[in-house]
């Protein structure tokens, strides 16, 4: 198991990594994206996207708010970023979720999106945006909940293997972490499903947008055998019409810090 400082980086490497190819091969992650969006009204002035990735979303925002700073873990996101929209108003930095580089008090949104489900639990996250938002501020934070990926978490569970899966929270546990912070908060839950034509497939969907990292232990690499087993019986409870579905379960995480 990593300790939190080796977690971080590897995190932030993996990610990296998948920079150049990230919104190629990340649809079900866009379709989030653009619910959690239709939540959002960005404030007229300055705007934070929490772990802004390739800055797709970060570029949106930059069409609507005064100011927007894009902020991610991996240094390779935020170099893809500031190579793609080198817009007068939007600025990215290389920073972790936990410790901002903002002072107290400045931020007029938050928007985050498949990013916070890294930073488990919550509190300390909740407790540094409400340190950065101003009074009134507005946020929306779209995080991975319980119940995501369950098809293949099942199908690891049918075979008694280990689960090469990570957990999430609940939505309960998130939405008290912000009230814990000081935020009035509420939540909405949808779930989205990616489709694909085997188990490999599956497994890739993951792993090529840098999601790979398993936090309670380390990665071991599948035997044959192993991926057979699995393809089999995530086909024989699983598979559709359409393929092989894996399931995101999704938590729309609304935040507004109260005025003083």
């Amino acid at each position: 198991m990593y300790n939190e400082a080796e977690l971080k980086q590897r995190i932030a490497r993996q990610f990296s990594k998948a920079a150049e190819d990230y919104d190629h091969v990340a649809g079900i992650q866009r379709d989030i994206a653009s619910h959690a969006m239709s939540l959002f009204s960005p404030a007229k002035k300055w705007v934070m996207d929490l772990g802004c990735g390739t800055g797709r979303i970060s570029a949106q925002l930059a069409q609507q708010a005064t100011r927007v700073i894009g902020v991610d873990i991996a240094a390779g996101m935020v170099n893809v970023a500031r190579q793609r929209y080198p817009f007068n108003n939007l600025h990215f930095e290389v920073a972790d979720a936990e410790n901002l580089p903002l002072a107290d008090s400045t931020i007029d949104g938050v928007f985050s999106s498949m990013a916070l489900q890294w930073c488990q639990p919550l509190e300390k996250v909740m407790q540094e945006l409400y340190r950065v938002m101003k009074p009134g501020a507005r946020g929306v934070l779209a995080i991975m909940a319980k119940g995501s990926l369950a098809e293949l978490n099942q199908s690891w569970l049918q075979l008694a293997e280990p689960a090469h899966v990570n957990s999430f929270e609940d939505s309960h546990s998130m939405c008290t972490a912000a009230i814990a912070a000081g935020f009035d908060a509420g939540v909405t839950e949808k779930c989205f499903t990616s489709w694909h034509t085997d188990i490999f497939a599956v497994l890739h969907s993951i792993k090529d947008v840098g999601a790979g990292v398993l936090v309670n232990h380390p990665k071991q690499r599948l035997s044959r055998k192993q991926l057979q087993r699995l393809q089999a019986c995530y086909s024989e409870h699983f598979a559709q019409d359409k393929g092989l579905p894996l399931s995101y379960q999704v938590t729309f995480l609304e935040i507004q810090k109260q005025t003083e």
